[in-house]
């Protein structure tokens, strides 16, 4: 094998040095012209050690192997896994006028003891702790795990012990020189998630887990990912204990034969956007534990179940109902991938949901025309 193959060039991509050293090797294996050359002892000494370098890099499982096993060593093996995220708080404020994008952050820490199946996180926005969770106190007693811990446990730290894991490229990530490492999620469809290890200290410091969505990641910062010692302090609850889940009960107050007429002091995006029609407007009332807010709701197309056309839908109310306003910039809409349609008989598809506040009017719009239209909308929305 020629130290100029593509698989020996991949290995030395990366180290200036050896490939330097490469290129005299390969002039050393270059039949000789007019004389012969000479090459000090050192030379030989070098290229045979750059020889048995490239032999171990492209051994079968040989590097691949050394760096899984370095990889399994950063994490450790005590009892508990302990990882610290930055991860996308899932959803992005976009400005209405001129189009900057804001893309929030959240840190989540995580607690996760395998021998009792205990979880403990917590989720901090701008260093506030928006969310608590215990499991399996906050569940039932079920002990749902973790998604991300479940794929450090049960994917990541196995596939490394068990060689399953794969090298599937290197670059630079954070600041960080590293390799990519892909594995599988038992009970999980798709190519599996990457895990992103400094070359160095081969501890992890990227994460994409694989969200399904037409190839869709979650694209998590990791800023530590161990195992340690279980200690109870870990497991004790810092904020008062979550309510239950209150999602909003939609409630019309009736059922007209026609659509209704807007007037004050109700929004419209106009009688046809985005190539649909308004079909209806309904009157709405939202109720969430002891709050109710009344409000209106615009259907713009076919209803979802009808099959066949595509959809927007704007609810328009006076007052929250939750927390989905909470902390939008004046003159920004807040925009998420909120899912798939999988209406019987429908193609699946990707909904998209923004919320804004317009005239002190609480506006959620949600269709399966993209983010695009969820844009769209927002921007069209006008007293009547």
């Amino acid at each position: 094998m020629s130290i100029r193959d593509p698989e020996v060039l991949e290995v030395l991509r990366d180290e200036p040095e050896l490939l330097a050293i490469a290129d005299a090797v390969e002039d050393t294996q270059r039949p000789p012209r007019s004389r012969r050359r000479v090459w000090p002892r050192a030379a030989v000494v070098v290229a045979l050690g750059l020889a048995a370098l490239v032999a171990v890099l492209l051994w079968p499982g040989g590097g691949r192997r050394t760096i899984l096993d370095r990889a399994l060593a950063a994490i450790g093996d005590a009892r508990v896994m302990h990882v610290v995220l930055q991860a996308p708080a899932g959803f992005q404020f976009v400005e209405l006028s001129g189009g900057r994008t804001i893309t929030p952050t959240n840190k989540v820490e995580i607690w996760n003891d395998r021998s009792s199946k205990r979880g403990h996180s917590i989720t901090r926005e701008q260093g506030r702790v928006v969310a608590e969770w215990l499991t399996p106190e906050d569940d039932g007693g079920v002990g749902v795990p973790d998604p991300a811990l479940e794929a450090f446990w049960t994917g990541y730290r196995n596939a490394l012990a068990e060689g399953t894991a794969k090298l599937v490229g290197k670059g630079s990530i954070y600041g960080h020189r590293v390799y990519w490492l892909q594995f599988p999620l038992p009970g999980h469809a798709g190519p599996g998630s990457r895990v992103a290890v400094d070359r160095d200290s081969y501890r992890p410091v990227a994460f994409y887990e694989y969200a399904g969505g037409g190839g869709r990641f979650i694209h998590e910062r990791v800023l530590l990912a161990e195992a340690v010692p279980f200690s109870d302090s870990d497991f004790r609850r810092r904020t008062a204990p979550p309510r239950p889940l209150q999602d909003g009960t939609r409630v019309s107050t009736e059922v007209p034969q026609h659509p209704l007429r807007l007037g004050k002091p109700w929004l419209t995006a106009g009688a046809r956007i985005r190539g649909v029609s308004l079909r209806s407007v309904m009157p709405l009332i939202v109720a969430t534990g002891e709050r109710r807010s009344r409000g209106v709701e615009l259907f713009y197309g076919f209803h979802r179940i009808q099959g066949g056309e595509t959809w927007i839908q704007i609810d328009e109310l006076k007052r929250p109902t939750n927390s989905d306003w909470r902390g939008i910039p004046d003159g920004f809409v807040k925009v998420m991938y909120a899912g798939e349609d999988h209406s019987a008989g429908v193609p699946t598809r990707q909904i998209w949901s923004g919320h804004l506040v317009v005239k002190g009017l609480y506006v959620t719009i949600e269709t399966d025309l993209g983010r695009n239209a969820v844009l769209a909308v927002a921007r069209a929305m006008k007293p009547v």
